[in-house]
């Protein structure tokens, strides 16, 4: 049987119980968490957000940040901790750029619309620079030429990105290539071409090694198909391509460019030929009594005159730049591109019966 001094109520025993309580109350649910606030910065952070401790959940979710390694589902809540805290706390400009980091990477994400109009307001400029930002946080990818190679267009308008990483998502995860930020980085066939049967994923970190962006590649094609070459295997390191420039052909883009306009101008002409030359054969030139028909539409004849020569040369001018445009695209100066060539034979372009112009056929 317990000894009765034992249910004495002494303010020492008080102060046990209650402490007991609080500890039950506010560290028990919280070690129930998926994320261990006593480890883990960002349940902590959230632990205090709903403690309404600001101090706490700003110094919290700051060391989540700076922590590294989160993944972008992460980066969203650590951004809205941050910024709900430096609001509260009075650090408008802290609080923007916490908002704006979160709308980069979330652009549909909502405040409750319970916080106060103060708490909101750094929000609500972060999102008035989204809405006439003329990009947003990403990479464009497309493929090159040839087809297997890859380009990759970084779009970062507040400079978070830190590092460019593309890895194989394989059941043997490897970083293909790693590299400073670039407008454009151009990967080639060669570079990738140990990596052609791999699922690879383009990651752009910050500078804390956080991921704000990931996005799959699409699966490159095999970069030698004839086996006339020997494909490096899968674990020899790749170079990377920092500085390479695409390959866009100048010289080719502008001689078809000066033939289209050319075909342009020609066309406007032909126009005006036939405008003129329905004035010329139209009752306007007929007038009994006024002379031949010369002498009453003398400027209408010389109208319909220059607009044919004009229509006829721009025609001529314009055809010869376009097919010498097409030619030297598809014939480049090396003689060893032989898809080019190929193409080249395929295509046959001449004058069309009957009309001023050319015309253009192809086999493939």
């Amino acid at each position: 049987m317990m000894p009765m001094h034992w249910l004495k109520v002494t303010p020492i025993r008080i102060v046990g119980l209650l402490a007991w309580v609080c500890w039950f109350v506010q560290v028990r649910p919280a070690l129930a968490e998926p994320f261990d606030p006593l480890f883990d910065p960002l349940a902590a952070a959230e632990q205090a957000y709903r403690n309404v401790d600001f101090e706490t959940q700003r110094s919290a979710a700051q060391r989540a940040l700076e922590s590294g390694d989160n993944d972008p589902d992460r980066l969203i809540r650590i951004y809205r901790l941050l910024g709900i805290a430096n609001a509260s706390l009075e650090d408008r400009e802290a609080a923007k750029l916490a908002f704006l980091s979160l709308l980069a990477l979330d652009p549909q994400v909502e405040l409750e619309r319970s916080l106060s109009p103060r708490l909101r307001a750094p929000y609500m400029e972060a999102r008035g620079f989204w809405d006439v930002a003329g990009s947003r946080l990403g990479v464009e990818v497309t493929g090159g030429r040839p087809s297997h190679s890859v380009v990759l267009r970084l779009h970062d308008p507040l400079l978070m990105v830190a590092r460019v990483r593309v890895r194989s998502m394989d059941r043997q995860p490897a970083t293909v290539l790693e590299s400073e930020p670039a407008v454009e980085l151009h990967l080639t066939s060669e570079e990738l071409a140990g990596y052609w049967d791999r699922n690879l994923r383009v990651e752009l970190l910050d500078k804390y090694n956080n991921i704000l962006v990931m996005q799959a590649l699409p699966r490159l094609a095999k970069p030698f198909p004839n086996g006339s070459a020997t494909r490096p295997s899968a674990g020899t390191p790749l170079p990377v391509s920092r500085s390479a420039a695409p390959e866009f052909d100048y010289p080719s883009t502008i001689l078809v460019g000066a033939g289209v306009l050319g075909l342009g101008i020609g066309a406007v002409a032909h126009a005006m030929r036939e405008e003129s030359a329905r004035e010329w054969n139209g009752g306007a030139c007929e007038r009994s009594g006024s002379g031949t028909r010369l002498e009453q539409c003398e400027d209408v004849d010389q109208d319909r005159t220059t607009a044919e020569r004009v229509a006829i040369f721009s025609y001529s001018a314009g055809g010869a730049l376009l097919i010498a445009g097409v030619i030297m695209y598809l014939i480049p100066g090396s003689l060893g591109d032989e898809q080019r060539g190929a193409n080249a034979q395929n295509l046959a372009c001449g004058s069309g019966p009957g009309t001023v112009g050319i015309g253009c056929s192809s086999a493939w």
